[in-house]
């Protein structure tokens, strides 16, 4: 469901050319691309957004969007189910700022710290 509300906001912004990540295999084969004929509701009604855009599902490694993982875990209070953050929430700009000046054999020591 988050994936379809997200793409009803990236479309109203605009965005024409959207690359949506998960670490979920199975849904990265749902939405692969989205089939009409899917048993599953979301992906029929993500399958029937009728827009002029290119929709890119890729499968990622949850140790490698580290910082989604970080704001997927947050406990949000809104009346709906989407958030939009006007400042980051604490502890997300020291996520960033790692990710930013590790090398990428820092980055595997950093990520094995935070699972250990």
């Amino acid at each position: 469901m988050r994936v379809f509300e997200g793409l009803h906001l990236v479309w109203d912004q605009g965005f024409e050319r959207v690359v949506i990540q998960s670490d979920n295999e199975e849904a990265i084969k749902l939405l692969s691309p989205p089939s009409s004929i899917s048993p599953y509701h979301i992906v029929r009604a993500i399958a029937s957004l009728d827009r002029a855009w290119m929709l890119d599902f890729q499968l990622i490694r949850r140790e490698a969007n580290i910082v989604a993982d970080f704001m997927a875990k947050l406990k949000v209070h809104s009346k709906g189910c989407l958030a939009i953050f006007m400042d980051p929430p604490p502890g997300l700009p020291s996520l960033l700022q790692r990710d930013v000046d590790a090398t990428p054999l820092h980055q595997m020591f950093w990520l094995l710290s935070l699972f250990s």
